[in-house]
C-alpha cells in the first residue's frame, strides 16, 4: 500500500511538472483540436478525457502527443480496452507513457526519448517516418500551438513496451483491408464508435455547414453469428455529409444481392479520392474484386443494412447516398433558393422547438479554456429569420473552443414593424426590429474585445452594425430577454452551421474567460 501512494505520488508531481511548463508560442491549435484533423483517433479523446489530462494538453505544453488510431485499440487486449476506458489511474499513466516533452520533429527523433511517466521509450527515424519502442510508427503529423501530435498505428505501455498496434488481419499493412475483431455486439452501446441520440433530426442535419467538401459514415450496431448490422447514429448526416472528404476512414463495400449479399471494410482511404460514384465503386473492387462497390444508404430501405460478414469495431465508415448531397464528389452545390437568389423564399422549417440548456447544465460544464457561445438558423422564410439557441448552446460558459472558427452574428438595430403572423407564428414575439447578417469564418480568439467583433461588423456592412448580443431579441416591442430572436435576413443562411453571438452577463465569450 505504501509503495502504490508513492507511485502515485511521482506520478503526480510528473504531472505538475508537466504542467507547469510554457505553452509554447505559435498560431496552431492545442494538442487536442489538432489532433481532430485525424477522424481515426476518437478513443484517443476518450481515454484522455478519462485520465483527466484534457486541460493541461489544451492549456500547457510543449509537448509531443502519440494519438493511436481507433483501429490500433482495437488490437488491444478487451480487459486493458476496458481498464482504459474506466480507471483514471491506469488511462492516465499510459496516455502519460505515449507523451514526450517538447517539439519533435521526425528528424528530432533518436535515441531513447523520457516520456510524460518518466520511463524510456527507443525512438528512431526511418526514411522521415518516426518509429517509436520499434514498431510503433508516426503515420501522420500536426503541428500544433503547444507541440507536435503524431497519429500513430500502435500504443505504447507504461513499462516502454507495446500494447497493441494496426487492426488485426492488416499484417502491419495500412493499405490493407481491415478485418472484422469477430466481437459480438448486441447494442450500438458496445462499440465506442457509436454517437447515441438517435438519428440526426432533419432540421440540425440540413443547417450543418456545407461549404467544405463532407462525406456521410455509418458505424457497427450490431453483429455476431457471421452477420453484421451496420448505420447510421446521431454523428450521421445523410443531407450534408458529417466528416471531411480530407479525412481518412475505411469504405464499406459490398457484393450479392440487397438481402443476403456480403460486406467488408477497406483500408484507410481518404474521402477526397471518391470524386465520381464510379472512382468509389473502383476502390471497393481494387480490395474485394469484380462486382464489390460502396454500400448506398437505401441498401435495404435505408439508414441501416444487414448482411453477411463481420466488421472492426471502434470506427466509421464511408457511405454513400444516391438522393442529397453528402458524398465526396457532389456535397459542394451552390445555395440557391426558388427564385435564383441567395435570399427569398423559405429555405427550411424545424420540425421540433429548440431545447434550451439549463442553468445547472451550462455552469456545470465548466470553463477550463477559452470557449465563445453559439447559436443556430431556426427558421428562415421570405426576407426574415428566426437565430436562436439549441441544445447545444451554453450562454453560462460557452459550448465551442475559440480556436475553431466560426461565423459571427452582426446586427444593426432598427425599428421595423414586424410582419403579419403567418405559418402558426406570432412574428412580434421576440422581434427585434432590426436586420442581421453574419461575417466570417474566422478564429474566435482573434476577438480580444467586444469592440474588436464589433469593428469587423462595421467594416463589414457599414456603420450601425455592432456585434449580435444574446438579449438583442429585446429590441423590439414585445422583444424576448434572450434565447432567440426574429429579425430582418440581410445575409444568414442555413448552411452557415453554428454562429458565434456575444453574451453581456456571462463569462461565455472569447475575450471574458
Amino acid at each position: 500500500m505504501k509503495q502504490s501512494k508513492q507511485i502515485v505520488v511521482k506520478i503526480t508531481l510528473l504531472i505538475m511538472l508537466l504542467s507547469v511548463t510554457l505553452v509554447a508560442s505559435g498560431q496552431g491549435q492545442p494538442i487536442p483540436d489538432a489532433a481532430r484533423k485525424d477522424n481515426r483517433v476518437t478513443i484517443w479523446h476518450r481515454v484522455v478525457s478519462v485520465a483527466g489530462l484534457n486541460e493541461m494538453l489544451y492549456a500547457n505544453g510543449p509537448f509531443t502527443s502519440l494519438a493511436w488510431t481507433d483501429a490500433a485499440f482495437s488490437s488491444v487486449p478487451q480487459a486493458t480496452q476496458n481498464q482504459l476506458l474506466t480507471n483514471t489511474g491506469f488511462a492516465r499513466r499510459v496516455v502519460l507513457a505515449n507523451m514526450f516533452k517538447g517539439t519533435l520533429n521526425p528528424e528530432d527523433i533518436n535515441g531513447s526519448l523520457e516520456t510524460g511517466l518518466g520511463s524510456w521509450v527507443n525512438a528512431k527515424n526511418v526514411g522521415g517516418t518516426a518509429v517509436f519502442a520499434n514498431s510503433v510508427e508516426g503515420i501522420r503529423k500536426f503541428p500544433a500551438g503547444n507541440g507536435m501530435v503524431y497519429v500513430t498505428d500502435g500504443v505504447l505501455s507504461d513499462n516502454g513496451g507495446v500494447l497493441g498496434g494496426t487492426s488485426p488481419g492488416s499484417a502491419g499493412d495500412p493499405n490493407a483491408p481491415l478485418q472484422g475483431n469477430n466481437e459480438v455486439v448486441n447494442t450500438p452501446n458496445q462499440n465506442n464508435a457509436f454517437v447515441p441520440g438517435g438519428r440526426q433530426a432533419y432540421r440540425y442535419a440540413i443547417q450543418r455547414e456545407s461549404q467544405s467538401c463532407k462525406m456521410m459514415t455509418w458505424t457497427v450496431l450490431g453483429q455476431g453469428g457471421g452477420a453484421v448490422t451496420v448505420g447510421a447514429d446521431h454523428f450521421t448526416n445523410p443531407y450534408r455529409g458529417d466528416t471531411s472528404c480530407y479525412t481518412e476512414l475505411p469504405l464499406l463495400c459490398v457484393a450479392g444481392p440487397n438481402y443476403g449479399g456480403q460486406i467488408k471494410a477497406t483500408g484507410y482511404v481518404q474521402g477526397s479520392e471518391m470524386t465520381s460514384l464510379e472512382a468509389a465503386n473502383n476502390i471497393c473492387a481494387r480490395y474485394f474484386g469484380d462486382g464489390w462497390k460502396l454500400l448506398e444508404h437505401h441498401h435495404q430501405g435505408g439508414w441501416e443494412v444487414n448482411l453477411s460478414g463481420s466488421l472492426p469495431l471502434h470506427t466509421r465508415f464511408w457511405v454513400r447516398i444516391g438522393n442529397q448531397y453528402a458524398n465526396a464528389w457532389d456535397s459542394q452545390v451552390p445555395y440557391v433558393n426558388g427564385n435564383g437568389t441567395q435570399s427569398g423564399p423559405t429555405q427550411f422549417e424545424p420540425v421540433n422547438e429548440p431545447y434550451r440548456m439549463p442553468e445547472w447544465e451550462g455552469r456545470a460544464a465548466g470553463r477550463s479554456y477559452c470557449k465563445v457561445q453559439t447559436w443556430v438558423v431556426m427558421r428562415q422564410y421570405n426576407g426574415i429569420v428566426q437565430i436562436g439557441s439549441d441544445a447545444r448552446t451554453n450562454p453560462y460558459t460557452g459550448d465551442t473552443s475559440c480556436n475553431e472558427s466560426l461565423h459571427r452574428l452582426c446586427i444593426q438595430a432598427g425599428s421595423v414593424p414586424p410582419p403579419p403572423s403567418a405559418r402558426g407564428h406570432d412574428y412580434t414575439q421576440g422581434w427585434s426590429g432590426s436586420r442581421v447578417a453574419v461575417i466570417g469564418p474566422y478564429q474566435m480568439s482573434l476577438d480580444t474585445t467586444i469592440d474588436d467583433a464589433s469593428k469587423r461588423c462595421r467594416e463589414r456592412y457599414g456603420l450601425g452594425w455592432r456585434a449580435a448580443n444574446f438579449h438583442d431579441g429585446a429590441l423590439g416591442p414585445q422583444g424576448t430577454t434572450g434565447w432567440n430572436m426574429w429579425a430582418v435576413d440581410g445575409g444568414v443562411y442555413a448552411r452557415d452551421g453554428r454562429i458565434a453571438v456575444d453574451i453581456g452577463d456571462q463569462r461565455a465569450n472569447s475575450y471574458d474567460g
